[in-house]
């Protein structure tokens, strides 16, 4: 049985990786790093997301609170120490940074929470792939890449810039750290289909 996690899947990246499984990989298990103010509300974003790739309501309520890991990167305390975590064999990290406002350590929260999450993805004693899906320069919009509004940025451009640094930052420490860690980077194509998108981020997974 492959127990998969998917970061992000309230976004475009990790909803088209969703939207895939949940078409064509009945038989795996699905746990989501989503943020809410509960597991219900997780869930009801969740669902909202998978809406948009025209999934079929039935698949779409195959998503529970059972598949709901409840936290946020940027505050990974709250949910690192959740026992199912032990179980994962595959890792599909789709999170961008999706808040705006004033905080000038948004970014480095960012990269500090993703690397104690590959620390402790790093213990589980199952783990197959991590795969780590770089958004930067996909084409989509500012606010799927949840880039829009963020301080200090004048452009959506720079803002990119700041996503591509965070991504190579998150690689080199990974790699230094982590070089057991089974890490695949993944650079979806610019321009792809957006039903082909799942697929083309899951098969590298080799799911049954």
């Amino acid at each position: 049985m492959r127990n998969v996690l998917i970061t992000g899947a309230t976004g475009f990246l990790g909803g088209a990786a969703l939207s895939y499984i949940l078409k064509e990989k009945s038989e795996c298990q699905l746990l989501l790093l989503t943020r809410g103010e509960s597991t219900k509300h997780a869930v009801m974003r969740v669902n909202e997301n998978l809406r948009k790739f025209q999934l079929a309501e039935t698949l779409i309520n195959r998503i529970s609170s059972d598949n709901i890991l409840l936290g946020d990167l940027t505050a990974p305390d709250f949910f690192l120490e959740d026992c199912r975590l032990n179980a994962i064999t595959d890792v599909i990290n789709c999170a961008h940074i999706t808040s705006s406002g004033n905080n000038p350590f948004i970014w480095t929260g960012y990269v500090a929470g993703m690397l104690r999450f590959v620390d402790r993805m790093s213990q589980a004693p199952s783990l197959r792939h991590f795969l780590h899906i770089e958004s930067a320069g996909l084409g989509v919009s500012a606010s799927e890449c949840g880039l829009d509004n963020k301080p200090g940025f004048s452009n959506y451009e720079n803002a990119i810039a700041q996503c591509s640094w965070a991504n190579s930052l998150i690689e080199q420490r990974i790699i230094e750290c982590y070089p057991e860690l089974p890490l695949m980077r993944i650079v979806p194509s610019t321009g792809i289909e957006q039903t082909e998108l799942g697929n083309s981020i899951c098969r590298h997974l080799n799911l049954p």
